[in-house]
């Protein structure tokens, strides 16, 4: 569709971006730069924040807990199981500064033995899942990215309430 429009705009909302890692952001832009011609824009919106405190504010709550978890309970409706007890799990948030990264886990709260479509599995207490990863871009490490994956920065906005960042990048 890109291909469509003399100079397109690509608008790539924050949520999403941000669930990608380094290499898959990295492969992201590679795509986006081989699809956008010379006058195109990307527009992408990135959560910046690197505080631990806001961002535990932010994760480390009963509906985030409810959200990730709720992959359990998914399993048990959905996959050939049986035996399996899918509220014996504890959401644990955990914030990896040096990869701007924040894990969302799954703590086994008791051993469980179960079967997943005729295979006997053994989950002891404590096993560490990790279910989902958030990643928190700072402005000069997104850009660094975006130049790697074949785009140039061309501007940038900062919300003043928030580290919320708006970046323009088009190809280089």
């Amino acid at each position: 569709l890109v291909q469509n429009f003399t100079k397109p705009v690509v608008f790539f909302k924050g949520s999403t971006i941000t669930n990608l890692s380094t290499s898959n952001c990295l492969k992201f832009f590679g795509r986006i730069s081989q699809a956008l011609k010379p006058d195109g824009i990307l527009i992408v919106g990135v959560d910046a924040n690197q505080n631990e405190s806001s961002l535990r504010g932010a994760y480390d709550t009963e509906i985030v807990a409810k959200f990730v978890l709720n992959i359990f309970h998914f399993m048990n409706r959905d996959l050939p199981i049986t035996n399996f007890n899918s509220a014996a799990f504890k959401y644990e948030f955990e914030w990896l500064a040096p990869w701007h990264c924040v894990k969302h886990n799954a703590n086994a709260t008791k051993e469980q033995n179960f079967v997943l479509d005729g295979i006997s599995i053994n989950i002891k207490k404590g096993t560490k899942f990790h279910l989902l990863s958030s990643y928190k871009y700072p402005v000069d490490y997104f850009q660094n990215l975006a130049i790697e994956g074949g785009l140039k920065p061309i501007d940038y906005f900062v919300d003043e309430n928030q580290p919320m960042v708006i970046h323009v990048l088009g190809v280089s």
